[in-house]
């Protein structure tokens, strides 16, 4: 497919990682929406057999351009209309430049034909994103996603992410206990595709960061975008250290690591683009609609928010390999720089604000059953952290009474409401026997020596 090869070839130009690197920006998510909006140009224009590199820059400065624009809105509502009709506008004018039109002169008909030259290569002919660790590459070149090739021992996963809840970081992998394994995640958007290239498969880039307790879009912290082995693995190490593990713990958390870096440590990282019309992505859009409408319909998609990978997930047994076109990511080291990788603090680890927002997204979330276990072991980890620091405890127990709040007022069904505030009482419950149990052997220590 020629248009694949021109994609390829543009991404690869140099220029691109030029212009990426000229803003001295470390931030992945900045690097990925250059590197989608350059997707998006070539798949918009993809029935056009001369695209150039000039033009996609162009288009991409333009867009650029506008987003700083953007930025400088606080109202959200207002910024969001403004950033979706300047972007139909800019697309509207790279492809009536394509067609030679006129576009402040046009006709009806010749409306209809940018329209119509949208549609059929944005939607019609356009595609979904799937990014995957670059080890599955010649897997998904010959079977799609009718076959999942297996990297890495997912029960060792399971009983590792336990090591980890046991000791209170209750997501030092993401989600990963929570993931639907039946079902495959596709990006509506081409400008996360960088960003979840770099990040396959995201457990692992969570494991090997330095902020277990948020998602973090610096390579500064997320070391695994570039693929820095020494910067990984001293997170890991000072996971492990933190954590306080034993002996045998650490040993298996680190081979682990290991073991999975061996095959995850390629620094060229693919993306899937799957037919449209595979995954049911191909809605009419009335023809009576007008052109700008018509775009900004195209380009918004129902499940753009989703709840932990609900709405986007189609089954991957119906993706063949006769779906899928690949493309290589050009490594992130070469428009990404980092002199200095963060290190992470157990007081950073378990920073209650942080931490809690987590708890709250696992109990505010239906399809999350996080347990009384899990939880002590989280809330205990913290307050043992911070024993010392009133101000911090402090900050602790107002989450814990705010978290109360959350529940109440989350959209939960109200049999969970009142399973999960059960769960936050049976822990202060608990945490008050044990306190009464040990002031009761206290008194009774002082008693005998009295005596």
């Amino acid at each position: 497919m020629k248009f694949i090869n021109t994609l390829q070839k543009i991404l690869k130009d140099k220029r691109i990682a030029e212009y990426i690197s000229s803003f001295d920006n470390s931030d992945i998510y900045f690097a990925s929406s250059i590197i989608g909006e350059a997707i998006n140009y070539c798949i918009i224009h993809q029935s056009d057999k001369n695209i150039k590199t000039e033009d996609v820059l162009a288009y991409i400065k333009v867009v650029n351009g506008m987003k700083l624009q953007a930025s400088k809105i606080k109202d959200k509502a207002q910024r969001d209309k403004f950033f979706q009709t300047e972007s139909a506008k800019i697309i509207a004018a790279t492809i009536a430049k394509s067609l030679n039109i006129d576009l402040k002169k046009a006709s009806n008909s010749e409306i209809l034909k940018i329209k119509q030259y949208f549609l059929k290569n944005y939607i019609e002919n356009g595609f979904v994103f799937h990014s995957f660790p670059t080890a599955r590459r010649e897997s998904v070149k010959q079977h799609g996603f009718t076959i999942i090739q297996k990297l890495w021992d997912n029960d060792r996963l399971q009983a590792v992410i336990k090591i980890l809840e046991k000791h209170g970081a209750i997501a030092a992998m993401g989600g990963a206990s929570y993931y639907n394994p039946n079902g495959m995640y596709v990006e509506h958007s081409a400008e996360m595709v960088l960003f979840h290239c770099l990040s396959a498969p995201e457990w692992f880039k969570f494991f090997t960061s330095s902020e277990h307790n948020g998602t973090s879009f610096d390579v500064a912290t997320s070391p695994f975008y570039v693929k820095n082995y020494d910067a990984c693995r001293q997170n890991v190490d000072d996971l492990i250290t933190n954590l306080n593990l034993n002996e045998e713990e650490s040993a298996e958390v680190s081979s682990f690591f290991e073991s999975c870096w061996d095959v995850l440590k390629d620094k060229t990282q693919t993306a899937a683009l799957i037919r449209r019309k595979t995954v049911g992505k191909t809605n009419p859009i009335s023809d009576n609609t007008d052109l700008l409408t018509t775009i900004t319909e195209a380009l918004s998609d129902t499940h753009t928010q989703f709840s932990e990978h609900v709405g986007n997930v189609v089954d991957p047994q119906q993706i063949t390999a006769s779906d899928v076109e690949l493309i290589d990511i050009p490594p992130a080291e070469t428009f990404l720089k980092c002199d200095k990788f963060h290190r992470e603090t157990k007081q950073e680890l378990f920073n209650p604000r942080k931490t809690f927002k987590i708890l709250s997204r696992g109990l505010c979330t239906e399809t999350i059953n996080l347990t009384l276990e899990q939880y002590s072991a989280c809330v205990d980890a913290m307050e043992e952290t911070f024993k010392d620091d009133n101000e911090r405890l402090g900050e602790l127990d107002k989450c814990k009474t705010d978290l109360y709040t959350k529940i109440e007022q989350s959209p939960l069904p109200k049999h969970l409401k009142e399973e999960r505030v059960g769960l936050l009482d049976d822990y202060e419950n608990s945490k008050q026997n044990k306190h009464e149990q040990n002031e009761q052997q206290e008194n009774g220590l002082s008693y005998k020596n009295d005596t």
